[in-house]
């Protein structure tokens, strides 16, 4: 049985963690966005994994989804 919360549309709300990977050898995952003010005024959560199969499962999984389009790469408007 589903305990969500729903709003009068019966829509319910959904988690999007965000992470971060260095060199395949760290993860950081977390509710934040990574802005200054999601990480120092709201009340965030996030996980730093150092080692283990974790971060590089997720780098090539983040590469895998670059390769086949699923994700793009964010480019800096011209000027900016």
């Amino acid at each position: 049985m589903d305990r969500r919360a729903r709003n009068d549309r019966g829509q319910h709300g959904t988690l999007h963690a965000k992470c971060v990977v260095v060199d395949a050898e760290r993860l950081f995952v977390s509710s934040a966005n990574m802005t200054e003010f999601a990480l120092v005024l709201n009340i965030e959560l996030g996980v730093l994994l150092k080692g283990g199969d974790a971060p590089s499962q997720v780098e090539r999984h983040l590469t895998e989804l670059i390769r086949t389009g699923v994700l793009q790469p964010l480019r800096k408007p011209a000027g900016g």
